[in-house]
């Protein structure tokens, strides 16, 4: 019965052999590289940011005159229309126009005219420079807010990446102990044939390579659900996508201070700085809403063409000066400040949290990577001491010294091990990837 798995098993592992040698293996860096191109939450981050500086510039055209062109064509049999006509094209008679039937039942006339309006904004009560700031300081935060967002997908592609490369590992550890169970099925087969061993021995080996053989499918459905992940960060289209092999990982030997590290952080995270803009462009607003207490002047000047029809004019001009102010409106400029003023407070309000939020990272990602680094070093020894095991254990069980079961157990002691640094492995550099996200970019440390 344990000779169809074990077929099984070997079909799997051809046909796995066959995918990998058609995939594309792909470096960390390069993984980076397509997530910071491809990935549609970056594409559209950068569209917020060149959304932002448009504003910016529409902003500070706000400050130039405005040109505006208008042509009308007017038809009325209204008293004041048919009497402005006349006016507006200079043909009044008054021996014709000043007569009570010519003023009272006018015939219908047409007005073509044209104009050209220039209007000049002179003082605006600090509503157009507050404009202009707020506009800037949300341009510079929606940048910052596009850098940030690069950071959190290299650190999620850096985590993707390793994962799937521990995954992969895992699956050649499991292969190994498919292949050391195996040579013990048959081994075993061999010395009951010989009368050597009893029947249970044979059966113990069956059993254990049958459990192998289950680990080894759940470490291969944990590799593709980590390629299928970073596949998903990466946008990659490819269905053959593969990494790098995973390589022992050294320990970095510098002494990391955590007030320094969240002094670091607090100076250069891009969120925390785009916060800082965007509560400056709260405060802009703030006095925008002050603005509407304040006169308005303004100068309009005007040219007008006007005729009987398109063919004829007469041409006029007008030049205006507009002061104005806002004496009472229900009280909604007033409100309109509060609320903005509000949105100043919960902006701060929001650095506050990010900056203790900034902190708890450092001290989460050092936390992770002190442990993982011990873990390291006692896994690193246990694999050692789980290898002598089992060459000793096996040299035994060759000789007739111990059981079959002791020979099993050291060598599922040893994949234990085996997968206890990778894991702790993993988790170091998951704390490396985190560390320099929480700093807000790369971290080298040697």
């Amino acid at each position: 019965m344990s000779r169809f798995p074990a077929l099984l098993g070997g079909v799997v592992a051809l046909f796995a052999a066959l995918a990998s040698a058609q995939a594309e293996v792909i470096s960390l860096e390069t993984a980076i590289a397509h997530t910071l191109q491809q990935q549609p939450a970056l594409r559209a981050a950068h569209q917020s940011t060149l959304e932002a500086q448009a504003r910016h510039r529409v902003a500070k055209g706000a400050f130039l005159p405005t040109l505006e062109a208008r042509y009308s064509a007017l038809q009325s049999n209204n008293p004041l229309d048919s009497f402005a006509q006349k006016l507006n094209t200079r043909s009044v008679d008054p021996a014709i126009d000043f007569t009570a039937e010519a003023l009272n039942e006018p015939d219908t006339t047409t007005l073509y005219g044209t104009e050209l309006n220039l209007n000049i904004p002179l003082y605006t009560g600090g509503a157009l420079h507050a404009g202009v700031g707020g506009a800037r300081a949300s341009s510079r935060a929606a940048s910052l807010g596009e850098a940030r967002q690069k950071q959190l997908w290299a650190f999620r592609t850096r985590v993707a990446y390793f994962s799937a490369q521990t995954a992969k590992q895992g699956a050649l550890i499991a292969d190994d102990a498919v292949a050391a169970a195996r040579a013990h099925a048959k081994d075993t087969r061999l010395l009951h044939k010989q009368g050597r061993i009893v029947i249970s021995d044979t059966l113990t080996a069956s059993v254990y390579l049958n459990t192998m053989q289950v680990a080894r499918e759940q470490a291969q459905a944990q590799w593709q659900l980590a390629i299928n992940a970073l596949r998903n960060t990466t946008a990659s289209q490819d269905p053959a996508l593969d990494v790098m092999p995973w390589a022992p990982q050294t320990l970095k030997n510098n002494k990391l201070v955590l007030t320094e590290l969240e002094q670091k952080a607090l100076q250069q995270r891009a969120d925390l700085r785009a916060l800082k803009h965007l509560q400056t462009a709260a405060q802009a607003g703030v006095k925008v809403a002050q603005s509407k207490f304040h006169p308005r002047l303004g100068v309009q000047a005007s040219s007008l063409w006007y005729g009987d029809d398109p063919n004829t004019d007469e041409q006029s001009w007008r030049v205006m000066g507009v002061l104005s102010m806002n004496l009472f409106n229900g009280g909604r400029d007033k409100q309109t400040m509060h609320a903005r003023q509000n949105r100043v407070n919960a902006r701060q309000a929001q650095q506050d949290a990010l900056k203790l939020q900034i902190k708890y990272e450092v001290r989460d990602a050092l936390a992770t990577i002190s442990t993982a680094a011990r873990r390291i070093t006692l896994t690193r020894n246990s694999l050692a001491d789980a290898g002598l095991t089992v060459a000793l254990v096996n040299k035994r069980y060759g000789q007739g010294r111990t059981i079959l079961i002791d020979l099993l157990q050291a060598e599922r002691t040893l994949i234990q091990a085996r997968q206890s640094v990778l894991g702790a492995e993993l988790d170091y550099e998951k704390g490396m990837a985190a560390l320099a996200l929480a700093l807000g970019g790369e971290i080298t440390i040697k």
